[in-house]
């Protein structure tokens, strides 16, 4: 009996390990792809509003850590240079998109410790 609980946990234990890569590959490339259309649809159509929601309900401070990577790669001038754009739009996805694997596999861990705590109480 308990040598078959153990084959049980370590199987979810592996399945787990497989769901968390698969999830964190789909999570960075929904985030990249989400903060993608977001920074497109500001830079060619200058809707504000896109970019207040992402600055306004980001729960990390993306933008500012990519204010901060910007200025320490360019020297600061009067105006932003077109360089120094498509680079903190560049920062800015590859940011967002760790930003949901991590916040992903932070949700997925957790759902895994109530789902074992279940199992386990049955």
């Amino acid at each position: 009996m308990f040598q078959k609980l153990l084959a049980n946990a370590f199987n979810f234990k592996e399945y787990c390990n497989m769901a968390a890569k698969k999830l964190s590959i789909y999570l960075f490339t929904i985030g990249a792809v989400f903060t993608t259309t977001l920074i497109l649809l500001f830079r060619f159509y200058q809707i504000r509003y896109i970019f207040s929601v992402f600055e306004k309900y980001n729960p990390v401070p993306v933008l500012d850590i990519a204010y901060w990577i910007t200025s320490m790669v360019f020297e600061r001038g009067v105006a932003p240079s077109t360089e120094e754009t498509v680079f903190f739009d560049i920062i800015s996805v590859i940011l967002f998109g760790l930003q949901c694997v991590i916040i992903g596999l932070f949700v997925f861990k957790v759902c895994n410790l109530i789902k074992r705590n279940i199992l386990l109480n049955k």
